[in-house]
């Protein structure tokens, strides 16, 4: 197994490649060392799982927090084969990718290794993406890297790529035309004031909910708590879909296990949504309206 670990963007430094673990910290004991007062000594750590072949990322117990494609990690999480990690908040942020997933005695000809202990939640086995076209250069550039120890990074980073926004989800999947019957859940709304927003998201379940107020910028839908707007379903993934709204309002879904539909239909890339349309995230069905008192 090997993956490398590199800062986005231009000036990214040099990658830092590593085996079955790489622990990310301020302290001495890191492999991956990171000079900023807000990483903690042993702040996350990265490792492979030879039952399941794939790398998880787990946080430390971390003081500032480790974020996975923007997210908040919580319980260990299966990685895919690229990802954007941030440790500690300060806004710096780092690409993973997994280049070799085959359990190092698979590799040398020998026995497979035995089962890994079990980590926190279930693994959904399935093709990992494509490399996003926007990072190969980024991916090539770190072939030649050696593994390191104790490398110190801490250099200023640019902004990082868009190309990853999109992530798969580790979600319950759900006969959708079934799911007519679902309780009510339980939906986390942003902090807007209604008088402000000129699009409205209403959810049909329970019929007389409120309907939340888009602000213009990015909004996404999901089930964790980093998200815009918070979704307590086993149906929606953990970052579902995302919506802009400007003028108009378009729907991009992220990957999402039961995926979003626009109308009855899938929704393929950025698709513009209509006032009045029905908007469908997993089993959560709502209803795209227009107004500054949408009704």
């Amino acid at each position: 197994m090997k993956a490398k670990l590199f800062r986005s963007g231009a000036d990214r430094g040099k990658p830092i490649a590593f085996g079955a673990e790489a622990i990310i910290g301020r302290g001495g004991e890191s492999t991956v060392r990171l000079e900023s007062s807000a990483v903690s000594s042993c702040h996350a750590r990265i490792y492979f799982d030879a039952d399941r072949g794939r790398y998880y990322l787990e946080d430390l117990d971390s003081l500032n927090g480790t974020k996975l494609d923007g997210v908040e990690v919580r319980r260990a999480e299966p990685l895919e084969r690229l990802h954007v990690l941030e440790f500690g908040g300060d806004g710096v942020e780092f690409v993973f990718q997994a280049l070799d997933l085959t359990p190092a005695a698979e590799a040398e000809g020998g026995e497979p290794s035995a089962p890994a202990a079990a980590t926190a939640g279930t693994a959904v086995e399935r093709e990992m993406p494509e490399l996003p076209p926007s990072l190969e250069e980024d991916a090539a550039a770190g072939d030649a890297a050696l593994p390191v120890d104790g490398t110190a990074v801490d250099r200023e980073l640019p902004e990082v790529p868009q190309a990853l926004l999109e992530d798969i989800e580790e979600t319950v999947p759900v006969e959708v035309e079934e799911a007519k019957e679902m309780t009510p859940v339980k939906v986390d709304l942003p902090e807007a004031p209604a008088g402000d927003a000129l699009f409205f998201l209403k959810l049909h379940e329970p019929p007389d909910s409120e309907p939340i107020p888009l602000e213009p910028g990015k909004c996404v839908i999901g089930r964790a708590r980093g998200a815009d707007i918070t979704v307590e379903d086993s149906s929606v993934s953990r970052r579902h879909a995302l919506l802009s709204i400007g003028a108009k309002v378009t729907v991009r879904d992220l990957g999402s296990r039961n995926h979003t539909l626009l109308d009855g239909e899938r929704v393929e890339g950025e698709v513009e949504v209509p006032a009045g349309s029905t908007l469908r995230f997993g089993a959560l069905d709502t209803t795209l309206l227009a107004g500054r008192n949408a009704e």
